[in-house]
């Protein structure tokens, strides 16, 4: 499915695109990088586990290689720059109906049903309502299956704008900040938090922080109270995730730095529930930690002007399942204007 939706907006790409293609050296060598470890290597480790190249191990490749194009025919400031307006709208209609349905719940009951995983959602397009065992979860997920999924792509529009500005709020930033709070992502409110250190000005940050203490201790509070009882160490959450961690980790070293290929986690971890919920451990279980290790190489080296997207990327990995959405997989490369 990733697949097929980063081909067709490179046909739409190649369609409307009048600047012609542009690469660089550093890009090809990403680009072999990457088919090293999405071609040979995991065919090698297929091998010794047991298994065959499959038809996934080439849709990989095909996605990484399609955003490679991507980013050929257009920048990756294009990107963010689409990205931002669209959350811009997203939250615009999303927002207000999300306050309207905490308020009256009832009104959620009436929304068109879709499926995800085991569970059943509703929906309203420009925000989801997810439910758990038959109750909702009053987190803001906005247009995307997970609440920390969808941080991301306000990090990167909070990013975007600010850069743009020079780190001065204006209305919409702050709009993007309530709204990521509502999510009670745990990467997404740390990435926050670490966001407005380094790029709001600091005497717009102190002058923030007085004027809403009251308001900030009051959610702070409540967050801690969350992230400790649905979260982190010690909660049903932690050791659903972790144990995946702890199962993988018993295993030798080798299959931990070099993967157990494709054909072994579809067939054996995936069918066990023993896969992994994030991109980190995903890819550590598919081609190692070695890969993992790659991946965010190329991040960083090949977005030396956006680093801090590069970093929102990074630790996104450490709890959604992004590494292979054409979205992020553009900027494991060098676009056209870092040529």
């Amino acid at each position: 499915m990733k697949t097929a939706a980063a081909a067709a907006i490179v046909l739409a790409l190649i369609l409307i695109n009048r600047n012609g293609i542009e690469t660089s050296v550093g890009a090809v060598l990403s680009l072999l990088i990457v088919t090293w470890v999405f071609v040979v290597h995991v065919a090698v480790v297929d091998a010794i586990h047991g298994h065959v190249y499959g038809w996934k191990s080439f849709g990989f490749w095909a996605t990484m290689s399609i955003s490679f194009v991507v980013v050929t025919l257009i920048s990756k400031a294009d990107i963010l720059y689409v990205n931002e307006r669209m959350i811009f709208y997203a939250t615009m209609i999303g927002l207000p109906i999300y306050v309207v349905a905490m308020a009256y719940p009832n009104i959620i009951e009436i929304l068109p049903e879709y499926t995800y995983g085991p569970y059943v959602h509703r929906t309203m397009g420009f925000v989801n309502f997810l439910y758990v065992d038959g109750l909702l979860i009053r987190r803001f997920t906005g247009f995307a299956s997970e609440p920390g999924l969808v941080s991301m792509f306000y990090l990167w529009a909070l990013w975007f704008r600010m850069s743009r500005r020079e780190g001065r709020l204006d209305w919409q930033s702050v709009l993007y900040i309530v709204a990521m709070a509502l999510t009670q992502s745990t990467a997404g409110i740390f990435l926050l938090g670490l966001f407005m250190l380094v790029y709001v000005r600091p005497r717009i940050l102190l002058l923030g922080l007085v004027m809403v203490a009251p308001l900030i201790v009051y959610y702070a509070w409540g967050q801690i109270e969350y992230q400790i009882d649905n979260k982190l160490v010690g909660s049903a959450s932690f050791d659903l995730r972790y144990a995946r961690y702890f199962d993988f980790f018993d295993r030798n070293w080798f299959d931990v730095l070099f993967g157990l290929g494709n054909g072994l986690y579809d067939e054996v971890l995936a069918l066990n529930d023993l896969g992994g919920w994030d991109s980190v451990l995903q890819i550590g279980q598919r081609y190692g930690f070695l890969t993992v290790a790659i991946l965010w190489l190329l991040l960083l080296v090949n977005n030396l002007r956006r680093l801090g997207v590069a970093m929102i990327v990074i630790i996104t990995f450490a709890s959604q399942s992004v590494w292979l959405m054409p979205a992020v997989a553009a900027f494991y490369f060098r676009d056209r204007d870092d040529c």
